[in-house]
């Protein structure tokens, strides 16, 4: 059985003594391409926290009920670590760019001889100049767990083959027995125009927070063979995404 991550990011927490928050993402491990925490939310507004649960603690999800059941009761699910404590390697960058920014802040204030100083200026030269490109492409040396992956941030990523790209992706598709990630789904816009195929994950020989991309060792003409998402015959869907566009509130995909 095949379960896509744009189904179960909204499926209800089954705790042991009942339903608590929701599924709102899965952090992966790059290497393994296996689940390694799921990311609940629980509360509303002011209330509203997240916490993070072992792949190892998840059940089996009931597509027709649309919960994910966990080994923890809701106590022990409000007292889940937060995602802060083991950041994906998109949030570890971020801080490390932050924080390399604002060392370099002194210096960007003398500016350049002769020019006046502004805060707008020194904001543009941090955060939206060619230097603050460069700052985000070689940031951090020695990020904390340089594996671990946001589904969430890794959604629209562009799909790159030997010979060029070939589109982003759009869905995840799990196995939960293991919670393996055997695919992901492109949409291959304009080159196929209107199809959505799959990838095996063991094709995909790296992923660059960087570039927001994932490269995939083979040529655009073997993806171009590969099946449509429409194809896969174990991909169990909740009826849900039947009342939604493509790219609609569930980021779902026609079936």
């Amino acid at each position: 059985m095949l379960l896509s991550y744009n189904d179960l990011r909204r499926f209800a927490i089954e705790a042991a003594d009942g339903r608590k928050g929701h599924a709102e993402d899965f952090y992966l491990d790059d290497e393994s391409w296996r689940v390694r925490y799921l990311v609940t939310e629980t509360g509303f507004l002011f209330t509203r926290q997240q916490g993070l649960v072992k792949s190892t603690l998840l059940g089996t999800p009931d597509v027709e009920r649309r919960t994910v059941p966990i080994a923890l009761n809701k106590k022990q699910l409000d007292e889940a670590q937060s995602p802060d404590k083991h950041p994906p390697v998109s949030v570890q960058q971020e801080h490390a760019v932050r924080h390399r920014q604002f060392e370099l802040w002194p210096a960007l204030m003398l500016g350049v001889p002769g020019a006046a100083y502004t805060p707008a200026r020194a904001e543009h030269q941090l955060f939206g100049g060619p230097e603050a490109e460069r700052n985000l492409g070689d940031a951090p040396q020695n990020p904390e767990d340089p594996h671990l992956r946001s589904m969430a941030e890794m959604m629209g990523y562009a799909v790159r083959a030997r010979d060029g790209q070939i589109g982003s992706i759009v869905d995840f598709l799990l196995d939960p027995d293991g919670w393996k990630i055997r695919y992901i789904a492109a949409d291959t816009g304009t080159w196929l125009p209107g199809r959505q195929v799959v990838i095996r994950t063991d094709w995909i020989s790296a992923v660059s927070w960087a570039d927001q991309s994932i490269a995939v060792d083979d040529t655009k003409e073997t993806v171009e063979q590969s099946p449509e998402l429409t194809q896969i015959e174990d991909l169990e869907r909740s009826d849900a995404h039947l009342a939604f566009t493509p790219y609609g509130a569930y980021g779902a995909h026609p079936m």
